[in-house]
């Protein structure tokens, strides 16, 4: 007898168990964004700007922008010796390429030297051209060969 009760009760709590387990269904997982930007809430905008500017420790130094007019003789000279290098540079390549009447080193010579600012210009002419350029205030030296054509 006493078998016989704990088997229909433990039926009985099985049986409970199976109902509820058929009730309690679950439903599928919503993600819904936060930020407005993609696609939550409007009225999360002024709480997450609020969040953000409390949380940053960067303070930005702002100056108010002011056009200063450059030296005019400052730019002159500039504008000279970019004209002055381009000259010498439109000089060396016609001669290398033979459209140059004028040489580009007096009759008989094989060296020239420049001096344009800050920088040393040495033009060596032995089968080919050879431009030896020479940074005055860090001696950096940068070596441009051009073979005639």
């Amino acid at each position: 007898m006493k078998t016989t009760v704990i088997y229909v009760v433990s039926f009985i709590v099985c049986a409970c168990l199976l109902v509820s387990a058929d009730i309690a269904t679950a439903t599928e997982l919503v993600w819904v964004p936060i930020n407005p930007s993609f696609g939550g809430p409007s009225y999360n905008a002024t709480w997450l700007m609020a969040s953000a500017q409390a949380q940053n420790k960067l303070v930005e130094k702002t100056k108010p922008y002011t056009y200063e007019r450059p030296d005019p003789f400052e730019d002159f000279e500039y504008t000279l010796k970019r004209q002055y290098l381009y000259a010498l540079s439109r000089k060396i390549l016609n001669q290398a390429f033979g459209e140059e009447e004028d040489l580009l080193l007096p009759e008989g010579e094989t060296e020239a030297h420049y001096t344009v600012g800050d920088y040393k210009i040495d033009v060596t002419t032995n089968g080919q051209i050879t431009v030896v350029l020479t940074d005055i205030t860090t001696l950096d030296l940068t070596t441009v060969e051009i073979p005639y054509f």
